[in-house]
């Protein structure tokens, strides 16, 4: 907690909160001889609500005061919130601690009395004598009034009321009386000396927490990768997916208590396994030569019998209903190719997928299904974007949808804990963790997080023992520098770095590390000295930095408080500028030749297109009627490169004559500047949409991805040629931007994980607060 705060309640003073001692300076809670130690945050979020107590603390005081120097996201009060609440034995549906005040803060309904302090902690008798007597209720410096503390009058004192929370105080001084030479004065102005100082030394301390959160038992540690485990209902038994080098990636059985793993398909790719109610089957998706479909195999392995053709639409999960009469699944698959994703009923019965969901034609779509346990309703996540993503519930009957996150974060996963409590797998704290979130709106309470360079994946519950099984995978991504016939590592960490950009000069790179703890913009020398962090956002996504012509600026994407927006900061740092704020998703920016505009992709309207801004006085014009994911502008400035989400390829569009002059004076925003009939040509022949973000237009031609199961080529597409020349070949290359070019392609930079490993574990939890 801050020194300077006025906020600072009970500085180093023993207080009781309900029927627990609290004790701040040792991080102490004592009840009938119980203790158990607080992490220091914790016990300043209790000070500050016994300070305020029995009234609401918004959740930006909270930020305002226990993190006042340290960027943050919300939800580590959440965490806080959560870890006060499991000390003290609160519910947070029926409290008598904390009560949560939806969409505000939360307040302190537990009765608080100030304690004596303790004889050991007396440094100075007499003072202490004093102090008691100027203050023995509150603990706040002498009770100064917020209104009258800036003008040194001490307030009246209010009488007892009887039940403890106040101590008498001595009356005010006499008008007559010169406060400066009052005794009392110099007591308060000592307290308050001696409460600045201890909130001071706070800052400092460091104490073991109460103890290490809930720890996973590790049920595989194979080498490769095992993902999507699903737990059998009893818990029992586990099914995952396991990638191995060399090998297929096939479904196996883990008993308990057994050693070996039993392999139930042989692939060639199998994920997602689910288990039908009487547990005697499993349905799961396959992909093999292109064509995804949904199988299904006897739980003790056998021959898989397809049930579904998804034909080269993508599949993300299927979910088996546990209600043994509607003998269905939930499929999350593609609507069409490169279209977002929708969940499906898939009757067993019949050879017939039924759409139960239509997401915006410009998102990413519906993911992660799970059905309830009554078998009445899905969850699911909703994805306007691969960083902005919420939790919703529909109901199989009716097809009604209620949302029931709205933090806009990664969720890599989720399932049902109970029939009204969802366990989310979620970045919204900044670091990936396992959250319970209610569906009645009430705030998600931490239950466990991965740690630093870890992501939880693909949560499955054994309802009927609380067992959680979720994957943990270790990404450790770093970028590549790539010169000639020569690749090195050039920025590496222990955390996460990528979302490269090269400066025009090529002097500098800028990229999104980790490192710092939250995802900010950094920049390093072109030889991978003199890192430097540009930003201190308080966001859980930022991404695609990319660098202004005249290298002075650098415009990337960040959400904060709401939607994806684009940011500028300058490239030496200092204050970021916030360009774009609308309910939309902006993204993919990139600047114009003469850097007077820049251009991004945004959900604005009913489907992604590119639009762009004037960067001297933030006016948008919308550039084209068509779907588009990401521009580029050619070096001369005479036409506009695009990929577009509805075919391969990437499109090159000639610019209207004095476009940059006509950006928004003389046509309504929403009037593209290109329009359906402008003549087009396709200059990389069959560039898959979901690359958008790794291509970049260069002085010798257009330098893009190509993927296949054994990496990521780097092509070349010189101007008027029909074939790309290849440049590089790099394995374990992701998907997110991780792609930075020269002006002269003769230096390229690529994102690659360097270590790629998932392990699967479990959890047991309670289904009480």
């Amino acid at each position: 907690m801050s020194a300077q705060s006025p906020d600072a309640p009970f500085p180093g003073r023993r207080f009781r909160v309900g029927d627990w001692t609290v004790e701040p300076l040792p991080n102490q809670l004592e009840r009938d001889g119980e203790e158990h130690r607080l992490e220091p945050k914790v016990m300043d979020v209790l000070c500050l609500l016994a300070s305020k107590k029995g009234e609401t603390v918004t959740k930006q005081e909270f930020l305002d005061v226990v993190w006042a120097d340290t960027v943050v996201t919300p939800d580590v009060l959440s965490r806080c919130i959560s870890e006060l609440r499991k000390t003290l034995g609160d519910d947070s549906r029926n409290p008598t601690y904390i009560e949560t005040i939806r969409k505000t803060g939360y307040r302190l309904i537990a009765p608080v009395e100030t304690l004596e302090t303790a004889p050991e902690e007396e440094s100075e008798p007499n003072v202490e004598s004093d102090s008691d007597n100027v203050d023995s209720g509150t603990g706040d410096a002498g009770n100064l009034d917020s209104a009258d503390a800036e003008s040194g009058a001490i307030a009246p004192a209010s009488e007892d009321d009887g039940n403890g929370d106040d101590a008498s105080i001595r009356p005010p001084i006499s008008g007559s009386a010169s406060i400066l030479t009052s005794p009392q004065f110099w007591v308060v102005l000592l307290l308050v000396v001696v409460a600045s100082g201890v909130i001071a030394w706070r800052l400092f301390l460091t104490v073991p927490p109460t103890g290490p959160p809930p720890q996973p038992t590790p049920l595989t540690s194979f080498p490769g990768q095992e993902l999507y485990p699903a737990l059998s209902a009893d818990g029992e038994r586990t099914v995952f997916s396991w990638k191995r080098d060399d090998e297929p990636t096939a479904l196996f059985l883990r008993q308990t208590g057994a050693e070996t793993p039993l392999q139930l398909t042989n692939g060639p790719r199998d994920w997602s396994p689910a288990w039908s109610p009487n547990r005697r089957f499993l349905a799961f998706a396959r992909e093999s030569e292109g064509r995804n479909g949904v199988f299904v195999v006897p739980s003790i392995g056998g021959s898989a019998r397809q049930i579904a053709d998804l034909g080269v639409r993508d599949i993300d999960r299927v979910t088996w209903s546990p209600d043994t009469s509607a003998n269905h699944l939930v499929i999350s698959a593609q609507i069409g190719p490169f279209r977002p994703y929708a969940l499906f009923l898939a009757p067993l019965d019949r050879d017939t997928l039924i759409q139960l969901t239509h997401p915006p034609s410009q998102s990413l779509g519906d993911r992660h299904p799970a059905i309830s346990p009554d078998g009445r309703r899905v969850a699911f996540t909703r994805s306007l974007s691969t960083q902005t993503q919420d939790a919703h519930v529909l109901s199989i009957a009716d097809t009604s949808m209620e949302r029931i996150t709205e933090d806009g974060s990664v969720i890599t996963g989720l399932d049902w804990l109970t029939g009204d409590e969802l366990v989310v797998a979620s970045r919204r704290g900044g670091v990936s963790a396992l959250w319970r979130v209610p569906t009645d709106g009430d705030d998600p309470s931490w239950l466990t997080d991965a740690g630093e360079g870890v992501d939880i994946l693909h949560p499955s519950i054994a309802r009927a023992i609380s067992r959680i099984a979720y994957a943990r995978q270790t990404l450790h991504t770093n970028i590549w520098s790539l010169r000639g016939t020569s690749a090195e590592p050039l920025v590496s960490s222990t955390q996460w770095d990528s979302h490269p950009d090269i400066s025009p000069d090529g002097e500098r790179v800028a990229f999104v590390s980790q490192r710092s703890g939250s995802p900010q913009v950094w920049t390093v020398a072109h030889t991978g000295e003199e890192p430097a962090q540009l930003t201190s956002m308080r966001s859980t996504a930022v991404s695609t930095p990319r660098w202004s012509p005249s290298g002075g600026q650098i415009c990337f994407v960040a959400r904060e408080n709401g939607r994806p927006s684009l940011f500028i900061v300058d490239a030496d740092g200092g204050p970021v500028t916030r360009l774009t704020s609308s309910d939309s998703v902006d993204r993919m920016p990139h600047w114009s030749r003469d850097g007077a505009f820049i251009y991004f992709s945004s959900s604005r309207g009913d489907a992604w297109s590119i639009w762009r801004i004037r960067v001297s006085d933030g006016t948008v014009r919308r550039i084209t009627a068509f779907p588009g994911l990401a521009a580029q502008e050619h070096p001369d400035g005479s036409s506009l490169l695009v990929v577009r989400p509805d075919t391969l390829g990437i499109w090159r569009y000639p610019l209207p004559e004095g476009a940059s002059d006509t950006l928004a004076t003389q046509a309504s925003p929403a009037a593209p500047l290109i329009d359906t009939s402008a003549t087009r040509d396709r200059v990389v022949p069959d560039f898959s949409p979901r690359e958008y973000a790794n291509w970049r237009v260069t002085d010798v031609g257009v330098v893009a991805l190509e993927r296949d199961t054994d990496g990521v080529t780097v092509y070349r597409y010189p101007p008027g040629g029909e074939r790309g020349i290849p440049l590089h070949t790099l394995a374990h290359v992701p998907e997110h931007p991780a792609l930075a070019v020269s002006g002269n392609a003769r230096w390229i930079l690529l994102a690659r994980h360097d270590e790629r490993e998932s392990d699967i574990v479990y959890l047991d939890v309670t289904t009480e607060d």
